[in-house]
């Protein structure tokens, strides 16, 4: 009789969230939702899906390492989704400023790039920890935002880390040359690194030089034996630091820096003929892995501070990593 009366009771449920249409339309919907539009939502100019070839394609073109965050959070996405990842990955929507002549200055997204800079993701197994299944979702493009070392889920990217970002053969010979040509002692390194430009104009994230300067010196006064390294797309910070440390590297044959703008550095030059965007890019992915394997990193927020943060986990532990979050240092 018991038995009886909660079958009873479960059909009344059911024959009342049918009477109420809104529901009904809800469950439908829940129903009738494909995984192409649970990974698209209602990003259709971030990212697009061929389901004949089970291609994912990522649409969003903007800076180097902010389409490397875009690709890395549909990565992500799509594992979460389909609990596999894509049999191939087009890019050659991403990357336009890096491409090469004639894509540079006939506006045209044809070509992709992507193996300028990486290494190719069939190269590569993906094992990833049945815990971190859980915790690798929490991943979002905008996670530039964080406080890096507080937030657990950013090791469990290192399986996608590895498959689609390892730099390619490029990549570690420039490595190899700036080591040598600069002398880079990663253990007695303190890399202060310092995004100005752009950031503060747009993302109203601007950053105090003289905060970046006391961060430095304490840290130089326990370390006295350590060379400070300073990168920035500011002119005006690097002869500020520079003004003040003996001791200390920039890569100015590598680097390009412009005087204070609101412009990127890759949008500056972007349509100088003589300017190689796709080379520069190339030095400077080599730049943010070098400073992601020294023992001190002093930075703030963006694209750029959370790639130095997320090969620093590929290759390193997160310990003497600081960032500048609304003028206080985190650690």
């Amino acid at each position: 009789m018991k038995v009886l009366r909660k079958v009873y009771n479960g059909l009344l449920i059911i024959i009342k969230l049918v009477e109420n249409k809104l529901y009904l339309k809800i469950l439908l919907i829940i129903l009738m939702t494909s995984k192409k539009e649970l990974l698209i939502g209602r990003d259709n100019k971030k990212v697009d899906y061929n389901e004949s070839s089970d291609t994912l394609i990522l649409l969003h073109n903007a800076g180097f390492f902010s389409a490397c965050s875009v690709k890395l959070h549909y990565l992500v996405k799509y594992f979460t989704i389909f609990n596999k990842l894509p049999t191939y990955v087009d890019s050659s929507y991403q990357f336009w400023w890096q491409k090469h002549p004639p894509y540079l200055f006939t506006k045209t997204f044809e070509g992709d790039v992507t193996f300028d800079f990486f290494e190719n993701y069939v190269n590569y197994d993906f094992l990833i920890n049945k815990n971190d299944i859980k915790l690798v979702n929490k991943y979002t493009w905008d996670a530039q935002w964080l406080n890096y070392t507080k937030n657990p889920f950013f090791k469990t990217l290192r399986p996608f880390i590895k498959k689609y970002f390892s730099p390619s053969k490029d990549i570690l010979n420039i490595i190899k040359r700036m080591e040598n040509k600069y002398n880079i002692d990663y253990d007695n390194t303190i890399v202060v690194f310092f995004r100005g430009n752009c950031k503060a104009y747009r993302e109203r994230e601007e950053l105090s030089k003289e905060l970046f300067l006391k961060k430095t010196q304490s840290i130089l006064e326990k370390n006295p034996n350590s060379t400070v390294l300073l990168q920035s797309d500011e002119i005006n910070f690097i002869g500020y630091m520079k003004d003040n440390f003996n001791n200390h590297i920039v890569f100015n044959d590598e680097c390009r820096m412009i005087s204070k703008q609101n412009r990127t550095v890759d949008e500056f030059y972007r349509n100088n003929k003589n300017s190689d965007n796709n080379l520069y890019s190339k030095y400077f992915l080599a730049i943010i892995i070098i400073m992601s394997k020294c023992k001190f990193v002093i930075c703030g927020r963006g694209n750029c501070d959370v790639w130095i943060y997320i090969y620093r986990i590929l290759y390193k532990n997160d310990k003497y990593f600081t960032q500048l979050i609304k003028n206080n240092w985190t650690n």
